[in-house]
């Protein structure tokens, strides 16, 4: 059902268009087609689109409320989200400010978490993906790397909020692969393999007493065959370990030479 102007036999100029389920439009018409200012509301009254219509699809710029208590502001093109846009949560929040693609965040953008944290960087398909940032809420790295469909997968660079850091390879969000620890100061805690976010297979642990470790790890513990050493790299002992400690066979040898 429609009201409003007419050319042609045309919906033209200023009307108001309702819908067989009852939503309806109030806006701008040409040539039959909504074009220009409108406003699509929901059957209820409450509205649902404010912005620019062109041959009856959204483009140009428009609000969308949607069901999720989320709205959008930003561009549209060909009846969907696309270009420069925010969204927010329905009390004014900020969740996300960047490029859309068919509805979807794609491109380069900041998304902002319930917890305040941020990220960054590309994404696609609604997901980090590439080379991007994550950010603690007072604004300092957390994480700068790659991503794969929301996981930190690739290379990348951890950040504790203690000040030690990770540098090294990721899979499924977690270390995994060839890594190493620094302590806040710069000077390498562990150099390794990983395994889930467990230090396993070979490698060295310097401890901040001067003296370390080299060796086999499992389950974020030296197992197997090591090797400690004194801060003035002299042998310490070297034999079989179990869960940290010395257990098995082994030689220890004094810091005076004997053993």
């Amino acid at each position: 059902m429609y009201e409003g102007g007419f050319i042609n036999g045309k919906f033209e100029g200023n009307g108001k268009f309702v819908y067989e389920d009852g939503h309806y439009y109030i806006g701008q018409f040409k040539n039959g087609l909504k074009n220009g200012k409108g406003i699509m509301y929901n059957k209820n009254g409450s509205i649902n689109y404010e912005g620019d219509f062109v041959n009856d699809k959204k483009e140009g710029y428009g609000k969308l409320i949607l069901e999720n208590d989320l709205y959008y502001i930003g561009q549209w093109k060909d009846g969907a989200m696309n270009g420069k846009g925010k969204l927010y949560k329905k009390e004014g929040k900020l969740i996300y400010d960047g490029d859309f693609i068919n509805n979807k965040r794609e491109g380069n953008g900041k998304y902002i978490f319930e917890s305040g944290e941020y990220y960054i960087g590309p994404l696609k398909n609604n997901l980090k993906n590439r080379k991007g940032i994550l950010y603690y809420k007072n604004g300092t790295i957390m994480y700068e790397g790659d991503f794969v469909n929301d996981k930190r997968e690739g290379n990348g660079k951890f950040i504790l909020e203690t000040g030690e850091y990770y540098i090294g390879q990721f899979k499924n969000d977690l270390s995994n692969g060839k890594g190493i620890i620094y302590y806040k100061n710069g000077n390498i805690m562990y150099e390794g393999d990983y395994v889930y976010e467990q230090k396993e297979g070979e490698g060295n642990y310097f401890f901040e007493s001067g003296e370390s470790y080299k060796g086999q790890w499992k389950g974020d513990l030296q197992n197997g065959k090591g090797k400690l050493y004194y801060k003035n790299g002299n042998l310490m002992y070297e034999g079989d370990f179990v869960n940290d400690q010395r257990e098995g066979n082994g030689k220890f040898i004094f810091e005076n030479g004997k053993y």
